[in-house]
């Protein structure tokens, strides 16, 4: 999350979210092999999810960069 994310506040913040998602789902793991995938997918969107809502949010003029 921290490579993807680039802060570790939010990604610590990120990965509670995974965890909950995970719990919540999963009953809809169809094979125990797939773990791993199922759990990485998870997180990558997640991830992604949170860089577009961090593109999306307007920038201040106190917060331009000079």
């Amino acid at each position: 999350m921290r490579r993807i994310l680039g802060e570790a506040d939010g990604a610590l913040d990120i990965l509670q979210a995974v965890w909950l998602t995970v719990h919540r789902k999963l009953p809809t793991l169809r094979s125990a092999d797939a773990f791993r995938v199922w759990i990485y997918r998870i997180a990558h969107d997640h991830a992604v999810a949170e860089l577009r809502r961090k593109s999306r949010r307007p920038v201040l003029f106190e917060d331009a960069p000079d």
